[in-house]
Parts: C-alpha cells; structure tokens; sequence
C-alpha cells in the first residue's frame, strides 16, 4: 500500500465530476454489532475544501447515519487495484437529491485489492439472494437468477449478470463442474455496470479443495471452460 500527500491540484487528476464512487463507513445495528455500509455515490463537484457527492435515493435509509463530523471512506479506481481516502461529513443536503458535502481529503492511499491469484474462468451460473445488511430477503431468496463468471480466486469470483446487484448483498452461487454441482455463499463488494465482485464467505470444504486444485493447473497451463 502507497500513502500520499495530497495537493488540492491532485484532486483533477484523481477525481471527475459524474465519477462514480464508494463510500463506506461502519456504524452499529440495532443488535449492537458493527457493520460496514457501502453505497454507491457519483461526484457532483469539488473545491479547494470540500467535495460534493450525490447519493441515490436507494441510500435514504442510511443517509441518517452520515451525519456532520462522521469520518468515511471514499475509494475510486479498477478492478484490480483502487485509490482510496478517508475524509469527514461537514454537511448533509435532502432536497432535490442527497448529498454530502465532505472535507477534501488530505492522504491518499493506493493499493491492490486482490491477494490471492485469480484465473480465468468462464461458466454459467445462477444465484440467489439470501440476505441484505443482515436482514432475510424470503420474498427474493426463492428466485433463481443467471449469469457467467469471469475469474475466479480463493477469496472470491467476479461474473456478470443482467441485473443490477447493490453493494453487501449477499447471494448463493451455484454451478456445474465436471458433472458435480458446487454451492457457495458470498457477499458483493464491488459492482461496475453488469459485473459484480464477489467474496466468498466460508467456503465449504468441497468448495475450497475445487479453487484450490484449478489454481494449480493454472500454473501449469491456461484455462477455459466454454
């Protein structure tokens, strides 16, 4: 991970107005256990002290939780990699649109979001969704949807779907694979248009030694599953 002083001049060549980017922060449920809340925001505009992100109205519930003086995390950047910095709520807006007003960040970090090797690895899929930011989704979970996974790694699987997938969500995957179905359980950390960003979450034992073995024969050889 790098760390970097920021100049108010860094910012154009970090940030776009109409850039998307997300935003996290941790606050405590109603049971009393510390969650992460990411949520998805575009750029409206910055200045030499503050910048202004517009929030979708989808966020409503958790917009009461980004009160003046909340310190969050803001992080743009690819796939593989990410640029990232903490910055503090100075102001909320609830008219037209949300918005927050935050203070210009003064560090940046930049680091690689994947430790573990990832492979290609392109299969139909289907999933379905068990819970949001704790709470049981029955009236989804019984819906079957599809799509295609990209790469694959220890910790995770990125794929493509048709549907429009929120940050936290977390779904069951199901594939085929040399005549065995094989299950696992996740939680969605990144979306960019159809393509989601999966990690997997305890993994079950045949799940585990299935990553483990197609990792090993990407080593000797490339693979392509059609």
């Amino acid at each position: 991970m790098k760390y970097q002083q920021l100049h108010p001049l860094d910012l154009v060549q970090i940030l776009k107005p109409g850039q998307l980017l997300e935003l996290s922060c941790h606050q405590f449920n109603e049971h009393g256990n510390l969650e992460q809340i990411s949520l998805k925001t575009i750029l409206n505009s910055f200045y030499e002290q503050t910048i202004i992100i517009d929030l979708p109205f989808q966020a409503e519930p958790w917009f009461k939780f980004l009160r003046p003086g909340k310190v969050v995390t803001i992080e743009t950047g690819r796939n593989d990699g990410c640029t990232c910095f903490k910055s503090r709520v100075l102001r909320q807006h609830q008219h037209e649109k949300l918005q927050l007003i935050l203070e210009r960040p003064m560090v940046m970090t930049s680091k690689e979001r994947r430790t573990e090797p990832r492979i290609p690895f392109v299969m139909p899929l289907t999933y379905q969704i068990i819970s949001f930011h704790g709470r049981e989704l029955p009236h989804l979970n019984q819906k079957i949807s599809y799509g295609e996974s990209i790469n694959l790694s220890k910790n995770g699987m990125t794929f493509q779907t048709n549907l429009e997938l929120p940050i936290s969500l977390i779904i069951l995957i199901e594939f085929n694979f040399a005549g065995e179905k094989l299950s696992l359980t996740g939680i969605i950390r990144r979306t960019h248009a159809s393509t989601i960003g999966v990690q997997f979450l305890q993994p079950s034992r045949d799940g585990r030694e299935f990553i483990k073995q197609l990792i090993l024969k990407q080593k000797s050889a490339p693979l392509k599953f059609i």
